[in-house]
């Protein structure tokens, strides 16, 4: 394969086939891996079917399934921001991000058919990665296309499910449980499913986590309207029995674990009546991964916070040990412990 190739991706048959030719690419691994030039041209798409009440779904959108929409469109913009700018905060998107992130939907008459057509997203975030390489393998790279196409599109989220599955097993659990669904995989899926679990980073197990973040809002608001009997997203069909389960208050997957790591420190602000909440910007050496460490002026020393502030001027790396909080695979807050010599 020479560094010329390209590939033009305008469906799912033609994504699985250059997953496969990535991954008999024997330089992966290495650093001499140089990302193709990859282009995709009307897929993915999101495509959303609702049946129902026939007075209330044909060539309509009701409230629900419009605000679900929007939340399914606001997760797949935080999805490609984490790629573009390593935070899900979208107040960093450029005017020209924004262009790429205009999903427009289409209404098929006499039905409630929706059709987004996202795949500007995807070759938005795929330039990024291309500038990436070097910073992380080509597998690494690999994988934050499957996780953003994943996200951008009703495609795939059987094998994100499927993931998600595995990585909520303890060790133990674990290996039956990957050998069982890989088993039940076709060896296209088994080849996307290998990238997921071989090529994570925190850019893409956030992109993903926001992917399923967007379908379990979008499935929640259409799941209030009693008179829905079905959705169809992509191929798979969610029935009544199951929108009733999002109806229910839908538990957290909350992990609070004391960790020790190295970060650059992009910002020190203070809050609160007395500016006694200090809310210290960070991001992980290792892998680029931003958040928030809080902690406050009454347990963090004068001393502490002119290192911090220092080290934001200086563009220096501390070692910091803190309290880490994930709620279903974000970090979602830090707590500050103290700095490490």
């Amino acid at each position: 394969m020479t560094t010329a190739e390209k590939f033009l991706i305008q469906n799912e048959a033609e994504f699985n086939a250059f997953i496969s030719s990535m991954l008999a690419r024997k330089d992966i691994d290495s650093d001499a891996f140089c990302f193709p030039d990859v282009e995709f041209k009307g897929w993915p798409s999101i495509s959303i079917n609702v049946k129902g009440d026939k007075k209330r779904y044909s060539s309509s959108l009701t409230a629900s399934m419009l605000f679900g929409m929007a939340e399914l469109t606001n997760e797949i913009q935080k999805a490609f921001t984490v790629i573009r700018h390593d935070t899900h905060n979208r107040q960093k998107l450029t005017n020209s991000d924004k262009n790429l992130l205009d999903i427009v939907y289409h209404i098929s008459e006499g039905s409630s058919q929706a059709e987004g057509e996202s795949y500007a997203i995807v070759n938005g975030a795929v330039s990024v990665l291309k500038e990436a390489i070097g910073k992380m393998t080509g597998r690494q790279a690999l994988c934050a296309v499957v996780a953003i196409v994943i996200a951008a599109g009703t495609v795939g989220w059987k094998i994100a499910d499927e993931y998600w599955e595995t990585q909520r097993q303890n060790s133990s659990d674990q290996i039956s449980l990957v050998k069982e669904t890989t088993d039940a995989l076709n060896k296209s899926q088994k080849n996307v499913l290998e990238v997921l679990r071989t090529g994570q980073t925190s850019i893409s197990r956030e992109v993903l986590a926001h992917g399923e973040d967007g379908k379990s809002k979008f499935l929640k608001n259409i799941a209030q309207d009693l008179k829905v009997t079905s959705v169809k997203m992509g191929s798979e069909t969610i029935s009544r029995d199951q929108l009733n389960t999002y109806t229910q208050r839908q538990a957290v997957d909350r992990k609070k674990i004391t960790r020790q790591d190295e970060f650059y420190i992009k910002g020190v602000n203070r809050t609160g009546p007395t500016n006694q909440d200090i809310s210290i910007t960070v991001t992980r050496a290792s892998n680029g991964e931003s958040f928030i460490i809080k902690t406050s002026s009454e347990i963090t020393s004068t001393e502490e916070l002119k290192e911090f502030t220092d080290a934001v001027a200086q563009e220096s790396l501390l070692k910091i040990s803190y309290l880490e909080v994930t709620e279903n695979n974000h970090v979602s807050a830090g707590q500050l412990i103290n700095i490490l010599q």
